[in-house]
């Protein structure tokens, strides 16, 4: 009976230490937040004051879509664009831009620049990672060849929202990536239309407000959707250098995991 005590006495004990220590750890991580919270809310408030339209819209695939139709249907930026896609390797007779139509999800197609007889470029826009729907490239691809397109006419943007997102094989239906070599171009948001609009923004008129001001609102955006606000940095790498001594994290892994938390969304 005594080694019965004893044996319920020790769980006890052990029942108590677990809380103990949860409580504990309960205790130590409230501290954090309110410290880290401390941090954030000081140097937030040390921020100026900005705002941003876009910020305050739901701005979705498809908005993101008009937003880059809107800004290809001034000439000299799709002149800008396409000479950037050409060093992506697209193969795109420039001098062929007359008197381009540009629509936004027409046939269901995120955007396409067309001109008959010429060309017709498929934009398909995946920066939200929006499901990919069966053969959806080669429906696009035969949509274009009822408008009367031949096949060596049809030129492919798809879009996404990191480098390493790629689309699926299926999505060709009956055709082939390789089928459009030269004429298919694959670019990422965070990597390239940021590079892009930048680049842009440094060959716009002073003159060319209007267009100057959306470049720098989209550009502000786009930022702010990876989280990469230069105004944000230095508040960022604080909040990082807390945690990281805070936790007591030496290991380059830990470390790069709360980076990679930070710019990454």
């Amino acid at each position: 009976m005594q080694n019965y005590i004893d044996i319920l006495a020790l769980n006890q004990d052990f029942q108590e230490f677990i809380f103990d220590k949860k409580l504990s750890r309960i205790t130590e991580n409230c501290s954090l937040l309110t410290d880290f919270s401390k941090i954030y809310k000081e140097e937030l408030s040390k921020i100026p004051f900005r705002t941003n339209l876009l910020d305050s819209f739901n701005v979705n695939e498809n908005a993101h879509s008009r937003l880059l139709i809107s800004l290809l249907k001034y000439k000299p930026v799709l002149h800008h664009f396409l000479n950037f896609l050409t060093k992506k390797k697209l193969n795109f007779d420039i001098s062929l831009i007359d008197k381009p139509i540009l629509t936004v999800e027409k046939w269901r197609i995120d955007g396409l620049v067309q001109e008959e007889g010429k060309y017709a470029f498929i934009i398909e826009n995946k920066i939200h990672n929006a499901v990919e729907q069966k053969e959806q490239i080669g429906r696009y691809i035969d949509i274009c060849k009822q408008l009367g397109y031949k096949l060596n006419q049809i030129y492919i943007l798809y879009l996404t929202r990191y480098a390493g997102n790629e689309p699926t094989i299926q999505t060709w239906g009956n055709y082939k990536e390789s089928d459009f070599a030269g004429r298919y171009v694959k670019i990422a948001y965070k990597e390239d239309i940021i590079v892009w609009l930048e680049e842009y923004l440094q060959a716009i008129s002073e003159r060319e407000t209007i267009v100057k001001s959306a470049v720098i609102q989209y550009i502000d955006y786009l930022k702010h959707v990876f989280n990469s606000r230069e105004i944000f940095k230095e508040m960022d790498n604080k909040l990082q250098d807390f945690l990281v001594k805070k936790l007591q994290l030496t290991d380059d892994n830990n470390v790069k995991n709360i980076e990679y938390y930070y710019h990454k969304n």
